[in-house]
Order: C-alpha cells, then sequence, then structure tokens
C-alpha cells in the first residue's frame, strides 16, 4: 500500500472527504517525524512505538572492491510493534 491508497482508505473509512483526509495523515507524518527529530518518543498504545536509536561509528567494507570506508555515527528511527498490531498480523496469518 502507497500514501495514496492509505489517505482514500482513511477518507472511506472515516467518511471524511478525500483532501480532508490527506490532511490528517500528513499531519500524522509530520508530527511523528518532528517529535523523532526532538530525541522523543511517539507511543500508540496497541500498534507501537517510534523512537530513535544511536548508530555508532564503523568501518565498512565496499563489496566491490573491499575497500574501507569510514560510516559516520547518525540517529536512526525505529519502530517496535505493539502486541495489538502483532495479535492482528498473526490472526491473518494463521
Amino acid at each position: 500500500m502507497n500514501k495514496t491508497e492509505l489517505i482514500d482508505i482513511t477518507a472511506e473509512d472515516s467518511g471524511l472527504v478525500r483532501d480532508d483526509a490527506a490532511k490528517v495523515i500528513d499531519s500524522m507524518l509530520t508530527t511523528v517525524t518532528n517529535t523523532l527529530s526532538r530525541g522523543e518518543d511517539v507511543t500508540i498504545p496497541g500498534f507501537g512505538k517510534f523512537s530513535t536509536v544511536q548508530r555508532a561509528a564503523r568501518t565498512g567494507r565496499n563489496p566491490a572492491t573491499g575497500a574501507e570506508f569510514e560510516i559516520k555515527a547518525a540517529t536512526a528511527p525505529k519502530f517496535t510493534a505493539g502486541a495489538g498490531l502483532k495479535a492482528a498480523v498473526n490472526a491473518n496469518n494463521n
């Protein structure tokens, strides 16, 4: 599913017009992004938790040439699925 399909389904399920559903989705994504960039977590009970992790600097290797290079330390986004989401996914796989 892509963003356009998500907006269409959200509009249909919520009874909102498509433009309003797009604003809701865009607002949610912006809010999660801005919150993570401040180093804070976003927790949605039953769905999951968006957080950040620190990646240490390390040495990488170009697989084609074997040459080593430095990979800088970075902050990376992380998502941990909640119990409700895990249960829903597993219920559909049985």
